[in-house]
């Protein structure tokens, strides 16, 4: 047993996480592909809640292309994290291509620590496509992109809002039995809190309608029972600068596992999930690498659509 094993096995007992992660790169020289990918195994390996690492690139490979020949390669960084939440978050900040746990095969978590990874999860996918938002915004339109950027706490405000106006679940019930039966049977009930917002207010009603007929579509793919949709009918001003509105719709929704509450929080873009478990949750890695392995494709697929959009201003 070599060093790494003896300190990974160790670490796995205090609650961390041994993970493959597995990245690609492609670009018109061997050498910027192999720096490329050094650099970001580095990178990775300097990050908050890293135990230890050990990276590996492979070899590139020369593809012919309709424009022009690219060099491709892979590296896997094998990497011991303090915790889950510290996986869940280097997923989000470098989008690789697969996620592989290797240890343990079980974790036991508390119900505000799963909370905390299932909001962290969704906003990475919120600032990325946040990003996107202030990037397509037209040069006329410069004082709503300043108000992007400038105003770094917008989600802060978001959540505090949401709480503000936080839909009890006991509301969704006739009597504490029922909700009590829910318990019993082991399912898992969360709230999801949703802010729509923008810069016109005729706007709000039809951003509401597009995320009803996307709940309804995925709540019938992934067989949720959805106990009770809220909708404030308020629309709030929250900014005096410029006119930007906001409206708040909750959604307590039945899950049968913990890896579809995962799922979709971050499919249906959820500002903030409150989870109304009592118990400690049980995660089986097994079931729970689909479910990581779709963050990070999101997060890949994002970051690429950010990087092509400067790439394309560049030759404008």
């Amino acid at each position: 047993m070599d060093d790494f094993d003896k300190i990974a096995n160790e670490a796995v007992k205090k609650g961390a996480i041994l993970s493959n992660l597995f990245f690609d790169s492609k670009e018109e020289s061997e050498e910027i592909v192999k720096n490329q990918l050094t650099h970001l195994l580095k990178k990775v390996s300097k990050e908050q809640g890293v135990i230890y690492s050990l990276g590996v690139i492979e070899p590139p490979i020369k593809e012919e292309y309709p424009d022009g020949v690219k060099y491709l390669s892979s590296g896997e960084i094998k990497i011991l994290t303090k915790d889950l939440e510290s996986l869940v978050r280097l997923v989000g900040l470098y989008g690789p291509v697969h996620i592989e746990i290797i240890k343990p095969d079980k974790i036991k978590l508390s119900p505000s620590q799963f909370e905390s990874i299932v909001n962290q999860s969704i906003l990475i996918t919120y600032a990325l496509s946040q990003h996107i938002v202030r990037a397509s915004i037209k040069e006329e339109e410069e004082v709503q992109k300043k108000f992007y950027i400038k105003n770094k706490l917008f989600r802060d405000n978001v959540i505090k809002t949401i709480k503000e106006k936080e839909y009890p679940i006991e509301k969704c019930f006739n009597s504490k039995e029922i909700l009590d039966n829910y318990y019993e049977k082991g399912k898992y009930i969360a709230t999801f809190s949703f802010n729509i917002h923008d810069f016109n207010e005729e706007n709000i009603n039809k951003k509401f309608d597009e995320l009803t007929t996307k709940i309804k579509l995925i709540k019938n793919i992934l067989d949720v029972k959805v106990l009770d949709e809220v909708e404030l009918d308020e629309v709030d001003k929250i900014n005096n600068e410029i006119n930007y509105y906001s409206k708040v719709k909750h959604l307590v929704i039945v899950f049968d596992d913990i890896s579809t509450l995962f799922i979709l929080a971050f499919r249906l873009g959820a500002a903030y999930v409150k989870l109304n478990v009592h118990n400690n949750i049980n995660i089986d890695f097994m079931e729970f690498q689909d479910p990581i392995n779709e963050l990070s494709q999101i997060v890949y697929e994002l970051t690429n659509h950010i990087i092509k959009n400067k790439l394309m201003k560049g030759i404008e």
